[in-house]
């Protein structure tokens, strides 16, 4: 097939281009591995050089266009991609925005094109803005087929009446092979400055109050009354939460790349993944989950929409609660807590499952 992806430069905090991580741009990279041709089209809320930009398989161009005000130039590059490289089907993922100037430019060349829901878009702040839940509604009628990132978050889209008959395929996320696999331990400390004895817990993602991050601090304040050398480990992009917490034996290792978070979780005795029972994080499916069964570490989750629903008791905790993390901490540490291993999904399984479901909706009839 020849697949056209339209999507956002700038994405779950990082750059779909600079820093190559993430679906965005790992399924393309399958997919073009799987022997289809893809192409790119990266919308840049923020100014960065534009043109054409091939960093591994997939050829992507990049322009800067905002939001609305940029409607016009958004569905002019993809009216010209489809001109040039005329694809069999569109992908569109990341936004309201893109995803309306996608079903008009699809449409009108009557191309199919399929919706993708990485995260609930009701819940972003460019959602909330007058008519853009009506624009993303009336886009989704329009399309072939949705891509949903979680069971929860396809159930939620057909309450909303969005898919109304249309076919919508569940595509969690996956991990790089050649990044996120099992470590040794020491060496990854060692390359860290982390202390080799000691008994390390911690994180590497968003660090910040929408997350529940909080949690995880005040849990590690109860538990480090009972274990001396438990020591908190923590990596990310943040907003002023850390700030509150003096405790000496929290190791800050600051906003590390992409490459470096194997290295981090390779370091780590238990892993916690934070998040909130909100419209973002009931629906979201944590890329880090993935990179810890990769890594095959041991990990808590709090009890929150998918997650609550697919991973066993033994691998959760109570969301807001720092008590309840902190006795599922420390009876990880005694061995009171024993976990079974699940099995990580690849970029390449996600991208064979989304070829299959593109060729069953391409001929679809609205």
């Amino acid at each position: 097939m020849k697949i056209l992806v339209v999507c956002k430069r700038q994405y779950t905090g990082l750059d779909l281009l600079d820093d190559q991580y993430g679906r965005l741009f790992e399924i393309p990279e399958e997919l073009a591995r799987l022997g289809h041709q893809v192409k790119g089209l990266a919308v840049s809320y923020r100014r960065r050089n534009e043109g054409v930009f091939t960093p591994k398989d997939v050829e992507w161009q990049s322009f800067n266009a905002l939001p609305i005000i940029g409607h016009a130039k958004i569905i002019k590059a993809i009216r010209t991609a489809i001109a040039q490289f005329d694809p069999d089907i569109i992908w569109a993922s990341s936004d309201a925005s893109i995803v309306h100037c996608s079903a008009i430019a699809s449409n009108e060349q009557e191309k199919p094109f399929v919706v993708d829901f990485y995260d609930n878009y009701e819940s972003f702040m460019l959602t909330k803005l007058p008519l853009m839940k009506k624009m993303l509604y009336s886009a989704c009628l329009k399309s072939v087929g949705i891509t949903a990132v979680t069971q929860l978050l396809s159930e939620h889209l057909r309450d909303r009446g969005i898919s109304q008959g249309i076919p919508i395929s569940v595509l969690g996320n996956g991990i790089n092979a050649s990044l996120f696999y099992v470590r040794e331990t020491g060496a990854c400390r060692q390359a860290l400055s982390l202390p080799a004895e000691a008994l390390l817990v911690g994180t590497a993602g968003a660090l910040d109050s929408s997350r529940g991050i909080r949690v995880l601090f005040d849990a590690f304040e109860i538990a480090s009354r009972e274990l001396d050398n438990l020591h908190l480990v923590v990596a990310g992009p943040r907003d002023g939460t850390i700030d509150a917490y003096t405790n000496p034996r929290i190791i800050d290792l600051g906003n590390r790349s992409p490459t470096d978070i194997p290295v981090v979780l390779g370091a780590l005795d238990l892993a916690i993944i934070c998040n909130l029972d909100s419209d973002f994080g009931r629906f979201c499916y944590p890329q880090k989950l993935e990179e810890m069964l990769a890594c095959r570490l041991p990990f808590l989750a709090a009890n929150v929409g998918e997650l609550a629903r697919v991973l066993p008791l033994s691998h959760q905790f109570q969301a807001r609660s720092s008590t309840d993390l902190a006795k599922k901490i420390l009876q990880s540490f005694s061995g009171e807590n024993t976990q079974e291993q699940i099995k990580a999904s690849t970029w390449k399984q996600r991208a064979e499952a989304l070829a299959t479901f593109f060729d069953t909706v391409k001929t679809f009839d609205r």
